[in-house]
Protein backbone atom coordinates (compact mmCIF):
# COMPACT_ATOMS: atom_id res chain seq x y z
CA UNK A 1 0.00 0.00 0.00
CA UNK A 2 0.97 3.84 -0.71
CA UNK A 3 0.39 6.52 1.90
CA UNK A 4 0.36 10.23 -0.52
CA UNK A 5 0.03 13.46 2.18
CA UNK A 6 0.81 17.19 2.94
CA UNK A 7 -0.11 20.02 5.25
CA UNK A 8 0.99 22.81 5.61
CA UNK A 9 0.19 26.60 7.71
CA UNK A 10 0.72 29.88 6.66
CA UNK A 11 1.04 33.05 9.49
CA UNK A 12 0.58 36.44 7.84
CA UNK A 13 3.40 38.50 9.67
CA UNK A 14 2.58 41.58 8.14
CA UNK A 15 0.58 42.57 4.57
CA UNK A 16 3.69 42.41 2.69
CA UNK A 17 5.15 39.60 4.73
CA UNK A 18 4.16 35.52 5.31
CA UNK A 19 6.04 32.51 6.86
CA UNK A 20 4.52 28.77 5.05
CA UNK A 21 5.38 25.83 6.93
CA UNK A 22 5.22 22.62 4.54
CA UNK A 23 4.77 19.09 5.38
CA UNK A 24 4.92 16.24 3.13
CA UNK A 25 5.04 12.31 3.06
CA UNK A 26 5.60 9.56 0.63
CA UNK A 27 5.16 6.44 2.49
CA UNK A 28 4.41 2.82 1.25
CA UNK A 29 5.32 -0.71 2.04
CA UNK A 30 5.16 -3.83 -0.33
CA UNK A 31 5.39 -7.34 0.55
CA UNK A 32 6.49 -10.04 -1.81
CA UNK A 33 5.86 -13.51 -1.70
CA UNK A 34 6.84 -16.55 -4.44
CA UNK A 35 6.35 -20.64 -3.74
CA UNK A 36 7.54 -22.79 -6.58
CA UNK A 37 5.92 -25.79 -6.61
CA UNK A 38 7.69 -29.36 -6.61
CA UNK A 39 8.68 -30.00 -10.38
CA UNK A 40 8.25 -26.60 -10.96
CA UNK A 41 10.05 -26.05 -14.41
CA UNK A 42 12.10 -22.59 -15.08
CA UNK A 43 15.16 -21.49 -16.81
CA UNK A 44 18.73 -22.62 -17.23
CA UNK A 45 17.50 -24.77 -13.77
CA UNK A 46 17.04 -28.13 -12.71
CA UNK A 47 13.89 -29.96 -11.78
CA UNK A 48 13.52 -29.47 -7.92
CA UNK A 49 11.48 -32.02 -6.14
CA UNK A 50 11.17 -29.84 -3.70
CA UNK A 51 9.26 -26.68 -3.48
CA UNK A 52 10.88 -23.34 -2.71
CA UNK A 53 9.50 -20.33 -0.80
CA UNK A 54 10.94 -16.50 -1.60
CA UNK A 55 9.67 -13.48 1.01
CA UNK A 56 10.17 -10.85 0.64
CA UNK A 57 9.11 -7.05 2.28
CA UNK A 58 10.18 -3.51 3.24
CA UNK A 59 9.12 -0.20 3.05
CA UNK A 60 9.87 3.64 2.30
CA UNK A 61 9.81 6.82 3.71
CA UNK A 62 10.28 10.05 2.18
CA UNK A 63 9.84 13.00 4.37
CA UNK A 64 10.15 16.79 3.27
CA UNK A 65 9.97 19.98 5.34
CA UNK A 66 9.73 23.44 4.22
CA UNK A 67 9.78 26.82 5.23
CA UNK A 68 9.60 29.80 3.47
CA UNK A 69 9.42 33.73 4.12
CA UNK A 70 7.96 35.39 1.47
CA UNK A 71 7.34 39.20 0.40
CA UNK A 72 5.19 40.90 -1.88
CA UNK A 73 5.33 44.69 -2.20
CA UNK A 74 4.50 47.40 -4.43
CA UNK A 75 6.05 51.33 -4.40
CA UNK A 76 4.35 52.84 -7.08
CA UNK A 77 4.68 51.55 -10.26
CA UNK A 78 7.51 49.34 -8.75
CA UNK A 79 6.79 45.67 -7.83
CA UNK A 80 9.19 43.31 -5.55
CA UNK A 81 8.68 39.62 -4.45
CA UNK A 82 11.50 37.89 -2.56
CA UNK A 83 11.32 34.47 -1.17
CA UNK A 84 13.82 33.02 1.44
CA UNK A 85 14.15 29.28 2.30
CA UNK A 86 15.16 26.25 4.18
CA UNK A 87 14.12 22.92 2.55
CA UNK A 88 15.05 19.21 4.13
CA UNK A 89 14.27 16.36 2.82
CA UNK A 90 15.21 12.14 3.90
CA UNK A 91 14.77 9.32 1.83
CA UNK A 92 14.44 6.05 3.82
CA UNK A 93 14.41 2.35 2.55
CA UNK A 94 14.56 -0.95 4.66
CA UNK A 95 14.23 -4.03 2.54
CA UNK A 96 14.46 -8.01 4.56
CA UNK A 97 14.85 -10.88 2.25
CA UNK A 98 14.21 -14.84 3.39
CA UNK A 99 13.91 -18.14 1.33
CA UNK A 100 14.11 -21.76 2.23
CA UNK A 101 13.73 -24.47 0.38
CA UNK A 102 12.64 -28.28 0.74
CA UNK A 103 8.86 -27.64 1.37
CA UNK A 104 6.70 -30.77 1.05
CA UNK A 105 3.41 -30.06 0.26
CA UNK A 106 1.59 -26.22 0.03
CA UNK A 107 3.01 -24.56 2.92
CA UNK A 108 3.12 -20.79 2.63
CA UNK A 109 6.01 -20.59 5.47
CA UNK A 110 9.58 -19.97 6.14
CA UNK A 111 9.86 -23.17 8.62
CA UNK A 112 8.20 -25.29 6.52
CA UNK A 113 11.45 -25.97 4.69
CA UNK A 114 14.32 -28.28 5.71
CA UNK A 115 16.90 -27.16 3.51
CA UNK A 116 19.22 -24.36 2.44
CA UNK A 117 17.74 -20.93 4.30
CA UNK A 118 18.62 -17.89 3.47
CA UNK A 119 18.25 -14.35 4.91
CA UNK A 120 19.22 -11.02 3.87
CA UNK A 121 18.07 -7.50 3.71
CA UNK A 122 19.29 -3.73 3.26
CA UNK A 123 18.53 -0.75 4.89
CA UNK A 124 19.68 3.01 2.86
CA UNK A 125 19.21 6.61 4.55
CA UNK A 126 19.95 9.91 2.09
CA UNK A 127 19.29 13.36 3.13
CA UNK A 128 19.45 16.67 1.08
CA UNK A 129 19.35 20.09 2.92
CA UNK A 130 18.73 22.88 0.93
CA UNK A 131 18.62 26.90 1.04
CA UNK A 132 16.95 28.86 -1.31
CA UNK A 133 16.57 32.85 -2.47
CA UNK A 134 14.54 34.28 -4.80
CA UNK A 135 13.97 38.31 -5.92
CA UNK A 136 11.78 39.30 -8.81
CA UNK A 137 11.55 43.10 -9.76
CA UNK A 138 9.06 44.50 -11.83
CA UNK A 139 8.67 48.15 -13.16
CA UNK A 140 5.20 48.82 -14.93
CA UNK A 141 4.12 45.63 -15.65
CA UNK A 142 6.90 46.04 -18.92
CA UNK A 143 9.93 45.32 -17.33
CA UNK A 144 11.06 42.30 -15.09
CA UNK A 145 13.99 40.82 -13.91
CA UNK A 146 14.30 37.85 -11.41
CA UNK A 147 17.23 35.87 -9.84
CA UNK A 148 17.52 32.69 -7.61
CA UNK A 149 20.16 31.12 -5.89
CA UNK A 150 19.89 27.24 -4.29
CA UNK A 151 22.47 25.90 -1.75
CA UNK A 152 22.38 22.09 -1.50
CA UNK A 153 23.99 19.72 0.53
CA UNK A 154 23.40 16.04 -0.42
CA UNK A 155 24.74 13.28 1.49
CA UNK A 156 25.25 10.93 -1.24
CA UNK A 157 28.84 12.63 -1.98
CA UNK A 158 31.85 13.01 -0.16
CA UNK A 159 32.19 15.30 2.53
CA UNK A 160 34.46 17.68 0.09
CA UNK A 161 31.82 17.75 -2.71
CA UNK A 162 28.43 17.63 -0.68
CA UNK A 163 27.55 21.48 -1.54
CA UNK A 164 26.89 22.96 -4.24
CA UNK A 165 25.22 26.10 -5.65
CA UNK A 166 22.75 26.22 -8.63
CA UNK A 167 22.24 30.13 -9.60
CA UNK A 168 20.01 31.78 -12.34
CA UNK A 169 18.75 34.69 -13.61
CA UNK A 170 16.12 36.03 -16.13
CA UNK A 171 14.49 38.65 -17.86
CA UNK A 172 11.33 40.12 -19.91
CA UNK A 173 10.09 42.66 -21.69
CA UNK A 174 6.79 43.46 -22.47
CA UNK A 175 6.53 45.37 -25.76
CA UNK A 176 3.00 45.63 -26.27
CA UNK A 177 2.77 47.79 -22.81
CA UNK A 178 5.19 50.87 -24.86
CA UNK A 179 3.66 53.92 -26.20
CA UNK A 180 4.95 52.84 -29.48
CA UNK A 181 3.04 50.17 -29.40
CA UNK A 182 -1.03 51.05 -28.69
CA UNK A 183 -1.65 52.21 -32.12
CA UNK A 184 -0.22 48.64 -33.56
CA UNK A 185 -4.21 46.95 -33.44
CA UNK A 186 -3.16 44.00 -34.83
CA UNK A 187 -0.84 42.67 -32.06
CA UNK A 188 -2.17 41.95 -28.85
CA UNK A 189 0.58 41.08 -26.95
CA UNK A 190 4.53 40.86 -28.00
CA UNK A 191 6.75 39.76 -25.25
CA UNK A 192 10.74 39.18 -25.37
CA UNK A 193 12.45 36.50 -22.34
CA UNK A 194 15.98 35.40 -21.49
CA UNK A 195 16.82 32.78 -18.87
CA UNK A 196 20.43 31.38 -17.89
CA UNK A 197 20.82 28.87 -15.09
CA UNK A 198 22.14 26.02 -13.52
CA UNK A 199 19.95 22.78 -11.80
CA UNK A 200 22.23 19.76 -10.34
CA UNK A 201 21.65 16.33 -10.29
CA UNK A 202 22.20 13.94 -7.17
CA UNK A 203 20.87 10.77 -9.48
CA UNK A 204 23.01 8.01 -7.62
CA UNK A 205 22.35 5.08 -5.07
CA UNK A 206 23.31 6.21 -1.32
CA UNK A 207 26.82 4.26 -0.11
CA UNK A 208 28.22 4.53 -3.15
CA UNK A 209 31.16 5.87 -1.60
CA UNK A 210 31.38 3.45 1.68
CA UNK A 211 34.22 0.77 1.19
CA UNK A 212 33.33 -2.76 1.41
CA UNK A 213 35.41 -5.79 2.42
CA UNK A 214 35.07 -8.76 1.03
CA UNK A 215 36.48 -11.39 4.03
CA UNK A 216 37.76 -15.10 4.16
CA UNK A 217 39.92 -14.54 1.70
CA UNK A 218 42.76 -17.12 1.64
CA UNK A 219 46.05 -16.49 0.63
CA UNK A 220 49.34 -19.10 0.31
CA UNK A 221 52.51 -17.53 2.17
CA UNK A 222 55.38 -19.44 1.53
CA UNK A 223 54.38 -21.64 -0.69
CA UNK A 224 52.75 -24.01 1.76
CA UNK A 225 50.92 -21.48 4.85
CA UNK A 226 47.16 -21.21 4.31
CA UNK A 227 46.47 -17.80 6.03
CA UNK A 228 42.57 -15.92 6.22
CA UNK A 229 42.14 -12.73 4.25
CA UNK A 230 40.36 -9.68 3.34
CA UNK A 231 40.44 -7.46 0.51
CA UNK A 232 38.38 -4.34 -0.50
CA UNK A 233 35.28 -4.79 -2.95
CA UNK A 234 34.63 -1.80 -4.47
CA UNK A 235 37.42 1.20 -6.38
CA UNK A 236 35.73 4.21 -5.03
CA UNK A 237 35.96 7.95 -6.26
CA UNK A 238 36.37 10.14 -3.55
CA UNK A 239 36.26 13.49 -5.98
CA UNK A 240 32.63 12.57 -6.89
CA UNK A 241 30.65 15.51 -7.52
CA UNK A 242 27.38 16.82 -8.64
CA UNK A 243 25.82 16.96 -12.11
CA UNK A 244 25.53 20.21 -13.67
CA UNK A 245 23.29 21.38 -16.25
CA UNK A 246 23.64 24.36 -17.58
CA UNK A 247 20.52 25.86 -20.24
CA UNK A 248 20.32 29.24 -21.78
CA UNK A 249 17.19 30.66 -23.71
CA UNK A 250 16.01 33.33 -26.20
CA UNK A 251 12.19 33.61 -26.95
CA UNK A 252 9.30 35.86 -27.93
CA UNK A 253 5.54 35.79 -27.39
CA UNK A 254 3.26 37.25 -29.60
CA UNK A 255 -0.81 37.16 -29.58
CA UNK A 256 -2.89 38.12 -32.50
CA UNK A 257 -6.55 38.33 -33.28
CA UNK A 258 -8.01 39.41 -29.67
CA UNK A 259 -5.20 36.79 -28.15
CA UNK A 260 -7.24 34.13 -30.08
CA UNK A 261 -3.61 33.22 -32.09
CA UNK A 262 -0.40 33.10 -30.04
CA UNK A 263 2.63 32.01 -31.23
CA UNK A 264 5.70 31.28 -29.28
CA UNK A 265 9.12 30.64 -30.34
CA UNK A 266 12.73 29.79 -28.16
CA UNK A 267 16.36 29.26 -29.40
CA UNK A 268 17.79 27.01 -26.71
CA UNK A 269 21.11 26.01 -25.75
CA UNK A 270 21.65 23.22 -22.73
CA UNK A 271 24.94 21.59 -21.74
CA UNK A 272 24.95 18.68 -19.01
CA UNK A 273 28.64 18.54 -17.54
CA UNK A 274 30.20 15.81 -15.38
CA UNK A 275 27.62 13.15 -15.87
CA UNK A 276 27.17 10.56 -13.26
CA UNK A 277 28.08 7.34 -14.96
CA UNK A 278 29.10 3.66 -14.17
CA UNK A 279 32.96 2.98 -15.25
CA UNK A 280 33.24 -0.47 -16.43
CA UNK A 281 36.61 -1.39 -14.35
CA UNK A 282 37.67 -5.04 -15.01
CA UNK A 283 38.13 -7.32 -11.89
CA UNK A 284 42.20 -7.35 -12.24
CA UNK A 285 42.05 -4.27 -11.26
CA UNK A 286 40.93 -5.03 -7.24
CA UNK A 287 37.46 -4.42 -8.31
CA UNK A 288 35.12 -7.49 -7.08
CA UNK A 289 31.73 -4.85 -6.38
CA UNK A 290 29.70 -3.17 -8.77
CA UNK A 291 31.12 -0.59 -11.37
CA UNK A 292 32.12 2.62 -9.29
CA UNK A 293 31.04 6.22 -10.12
CA UNK A 294 32.88 9.00 -12.13
CA UNK A 295 31.85 12.07 -13.34
CA UNK A 296 32.56 11.67 -16.97
CA UNK A 297 31.82 13.78 -20.76
CA UNK A 298 28.88 15.87 -21.30
CA UNK A 299 26.16 15.94 -23.14
CA UNK A 300 25.19 19.65 -25.68
CA UNK A 301 21.56 20.07 -26.76
CA UNK A 302 21.00 23.19 -29.47
CA UNK A 303 17.80 24.15 -30.69
CA UNK A 304 14.74 25.85 -31.80
CA UNK A 305 10.87 25.25 -30.64
CA UNK A 306 7.94 26.71 -32.59
CA UNK A 307 4.17 26.63 -31.07
CA UNK A 308 1.28 27.88 -32.54
CA UNK A 309 -2.01 27.91 -31.03
CA UNK A 310 -5.81 29.05 -31.87
CA UNK A 311 -8.25 29.14 -29.49
CA UNK A 312 -12.22 30.11 -29.74
CA UNK A 313 -15.68 29.51 -28.54
CA UNK A 314 -18.42 28.72 -30.48
CA UNK A 315 -21.66 29.03 -28.23
CA UNK A 316 -20.62 27.07 -25.15
CA UNK A 317 -18.50 25.37 -26.54
CA UNK A 318 -14.87 25.93 -26.46
CA UNK A 319 -12.03 24.53 -28.33
CA UNK A 320 -8.39 25.22 -29.03
CA UNK A 321 -6.15 23.73 -31.90
CA UNK A 322 -2.10 23.73 -31.37
CA UNK A 323 0.92 22.89 -33.09
CA UNK A 324 4.11 22.75 -32.18
CA UNK A 325 7.58 21.91 -34.24
CA UNK A 326 11.22 21.50 -32.87
CA UNK A 327 14.70 21.41 -34.03
CA UNK A 328 17.55 19.63 -31.78
CA UNK A 329 21.10 19.77 -32.66
CA UNK A 330 23.03 16.75 -30.05
CA UNK A 331 26.25 16.78 -29.81
CA UNK A 332 28.62 14.03 -26.96
CA UNK A 333 30.69 16.09 -25.55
Amino acid sequence: YKLLGNVYGEYRIADWLSYRLSLSLDFYHFQNKFFARPGALSYNSPNNPFATLDDTQGRFFNTIVENTLNLNKTFGKHGVSALVGYTRQRDDFNEVYARTEGITGEFYQQNAGTASPRTGGRSEIAGLVSYLGRVIYSFDDRYVVQANLRRDASSRFPRSNQVAYFPSASVAWNISREAFMQDVKAINDLKLRASYGSVGNQAILPYQLAPTIAPNLNYVLNGQTVVAGAANRTLLNTDLRWERKITADLGVDVSFMNNKLQFTADYFRSESKDLLLNVPVPFSSGNDGPNPYDNLGGILNRGVELSLTYQDRAGDLRYSVNGQITCIRNKVL
